[in-house]
């Protein structure tokens, strides 16, 4: 076990499995919100990628665990090539040991070839990743009603079979993270009939304190493409009493019917590398 020394008493290193009940109490004393079985999927979940590091770094004072950055690494599309990605998640430190906190995320992004994002900064925390080199890459979310949108002739949405004509048409890496999302139990889908087959991966969701409920859009190739197939997407997601699917952007999209909200999620990258504002396949908001 080894890691960086800070004081006499406090270390920071990585994640081991011995670790993992510490790592729960932490997060729940963090994140009040969240009970000890949430925290205990979300790493299951985690672990079942087997990167490495397999779930990020801690701080450690007296041999208590005092403070936790999940880290969810995979390869990911980025400007439009496969690539190594790391999402953190889930920043959480003890009260009396903040002051060490910046060194958590200082470790985390010492891989320069790495995309890291940030998905979830709260905004206490803006400077701070503007400091370590991130950079704001998406700028709000589309409260779209699809719906509402205008149907693309021919367009419609197939289920994901691995093993199907339709999936054969996807690219390996596509066909692999959609099967890795189904297991997960979102709602995954493949569209058809309005230029290339091009998947969906969806999030069903509460919107405003529980009270609406809607979906997340985790996964497309582009904006474009969730135009494209607005319609379709909305009357699956109506089947399922969801009306509204979130999806991040940079403004209004064309075709896709919907309220943009400009700062509302703004999403930060550091690294060589940008994600599409669709793509946020393998990160907290798929997995947690």
């Amino acid at each position: 076990m080894t890691g960086e020394k800070l004081t006499e008493a406090v270390v920071c290193r990585e994640i081991e499995e011995a670790d993992l009940p510490g790592v729960v109490a932490c997060l729940a004393r963090n994140f009040p919100r969240r009970t000890r079985a949430f925290w205990r999927g979300a790493l299951t979940r985690i672990g079942a990628l087997a990167a490495t590091p397999r779930y990020g770094h801690l701080l450690q004072a007296d041999g208590r665990i005092v403070g936790v950055l999940l880290e969810i690494r995979h390869s990911s599309t980025l400007d439009g090539a496969p690539g190594p990605r790391c999402s953190l998640s889930s920043w959480g430190v003890d009260p009396e040991y903040r002051p060490f906190a910046l060194v958590l995320q200082r470790r985390a992004v010492a891989d320069k070839a790495m995309a890291y994002l940030n998905l979830t900064a709260a905004p206490h925390t803006f400077r701070a990743n503007e400091a370590f080199g991130f950079r704001r890459y998406c700028e709000g979310i589309i409260v779209a009603t699809p719906l509402a949108s205008r149907a693309a002739p021919g367009a419609r949405l197939v289920a994901f079979r691995p093993d199907s004509a339709d999936a054969a048409q996807l690219s390996p890496w596509e066909r692999a993270m959609l099967a890795d999302h189904a297991r997960l139990g979102l709602k995954i889908w493949i569209g058809i009939g309005a230029g290339p087959t091009t998947p969906f991966v969806v999030r069903l969701r509460p919107l405003w304190r529980h009270l609406v409920p809607s979906a997340q859009l985790i996964y497309a190739r582009s904006e474009a493409d969730v135009a494209a197939f607005a319609h379709p997407l909305g009357l699956r997601l109506a089947a399922l009493a969801r009306l509204r699917l979130l999806v991040s952007a940079n403004g209004p999209v064309a075709g896709l019917a919907g309220r943009y909200i400009p700062g509302r999620g703004p999403r930060y990258v550091r690294g060589p590398a940008t994600p599409a504002t669709t793509d946020t396949a393998y990160t907290e908001l798929a997995l947690l």
